[in-house]
């Protein structure tokens, strides 16, 4: 994890937020969506990518969200019910089109006057079918951010 926090310092900046409840949790994400900030949320049912299309992806969702980006890691007993309840929404509303497309959606199902968490809905990816710790799980995620940075920069630090 370190190793590539600290080659992303240059271009991208990176900041861990633990959470001591599913309460705490779920304020500290209602005010990054109040703020505007992309919220993805890691799930074994989210959209799966290939390297490539998660830097496309990623980069889109930069652009979209104003190169603010959460990335959620849930408990040990996965993200709270009052983030899943947005999945099956989500998984409707971007169901089109293969595994890898659908988290390039803008996510913006349930609308701010709701009440609900969040002023757009979730975006939700899975790292792969298989669970990891939380540790890996957050080592493999910032790998594949900085290889997402790298294949936006044509290095050759990625090989297809």
């Amino acid at each position: 994890y370190n190793e590539y926090t600290k080659r992303l310092s240059s271009t991208i900046q990176l900041s861990t937020t633990y959470h001591k409840s599913n309460d705490d949790l779920l304020k500290g994400l209602q005010v990054d969506s109040k703020k505007g900030f992309g919220i993805i949320c890691l799930d074994e049912k989210g959209a799966m990518y290939t390297s490539t299309e998660f830097s496309s992806a990623m980069y889109h969702w930069m652009e979209e969200y104003g190169s603010r980006l959460v990335f959620v890691i849930g408990a040990a007993e996965g993200l709270p019910a009052e983030i899943k309840q947005y999945q099956y929404q989500y998984n409707n509303q971007y169901s089109g089109g293969g595994e890898g497309k659908k988290g390039k959606g803008n996510g913006s199902g349930n609308g701010s006057g709701s009440g609900g968490i969040f002023n757009r809905s979730p975006i939700f990816m899975s790292l792969s079918k298989m669970t990891f710790t939380h540790p890996w799980a957050r080592t493999i995620l910032v790998e594949q951010i900085y290889r997402a940075s790298e294949i936006h920069k044509g290095s050759g630090y990625h090989k297809d």
